[in-house]
């Protein structure tokens, strides 16, 4: 059996495959997952993919026990996956996605590198926040992955759909309003047929302000940060739902000034 090598976790990802479990060894270490993390985001920069962000996953809590974890995982997201939308509607083509999934998720733009990771300083460093959906594939048969294999395989992101950005003094009148406002809002993504599914900004390791805070403090303790522009994706609203086959997707949110989204996924030609 040989191992699962940055070289080929991108190689599947770009193909929308998944690899051959029996042919090849599990990734059990997490050291050795940030590894092959960091060295597929080499491999991506020589080939032209720009890092423009993070993404924030398994940031519901009240799953950690189950998976054996005791914090998320995180990935970065590029240039060419990442679409900020000027209107509420978007398209997806599922061609190329492994077993795509999309996850509801509050989106941040910084303005700066935060000066702290408390909510104040977080918000200060926010030139917007958003509404988005994150849409994750995986290279592993039947979604069956460690957190640190998910976490090697760049957190699964496939690509980052932004709606409407507004600033922070847009969505609250003040810094402490907006953080309980992020806390306490609720979002239910509905599918055409009628299923429906609800979540709280608390199901996000407290809030996304506290996600985006967590990976400020995970970031520093290996010497790095973030920075202006940077776009963070904080974590899923509710559970990851299957895109299936192709349809109609919309959100609806109360509690925070920020637009629902549809989302039509489809096949091309």
């Amino acid at each position: 059996m040989k191992p699962l090598t940055p070289e080929l976790l991108l190689a599947t990802m770009d193909a929308g495959h998944t690899v051959q479990r029996d042919q090849t060894l599990p990734i059990t270490d997490w050291a050795e997952a940030e590894r092959i993390a960091q060295s597929i985001v080499a491999l991506r920069r020589a080939r032209g993919d720009r890092p423009v962000g993070w993404k924030v996953g398994l940031t519901n809590v009240s799953a950690w026990s189950r998976l054996g974890i005791a914090r998320p995982i995180w990935g970065r997201i590029y240039d060419r996956t990442v679409t900020l939308l000027d209107s509420t509607r978007a398209e997806l083509f599922l061609d190329g996605l492994s077993a795509p999934r999309i996850e509801p998720e509050i989106v941040v733009g910084l303005a700066r590198t935060p000066a702290a990771d408390t909510p104040q300083a977080l918000l200060e460093a926010c030139a917007w926040i958003a509404h988005g959906f994150e849409i994750v594939h995986t290279p592993y048969p039947e979604w069956r992955s460690a957190p640190m294999e998910s976490h090697a395989a760049q957190a699964m992101h496939a690509s980052l759909i932004v709606g409407p950005r507004l600033r922070p003094d847009q969505l609250a009148d003040s810094p402490e309003a907006l953080a309980l406002a992020l806390e306490r809002f609720t979002l239910t993504l509905s599918r055409e047929g009628g299923e429906r599914w609800s979540g709280t900004g608390s199901v996000v390791l407290g809030s996304p302000l506290a996600s985006l805070g967590r990976l400020v403090r995970e970031l520093g303790a290996r010497g790095e940060q973030l920075g202006t522009g940077d776009v963070i994706t904080t974590g899923t609203l509710t559970d990851a739902q299957a895109l299936g086959e192709p349809g109609l997707w919309h959100t609806e949110i109360q509690g925070i000034a920020l637009p629902g989204l549809s989302l039509r996924s489809q096949w091309r030609g």
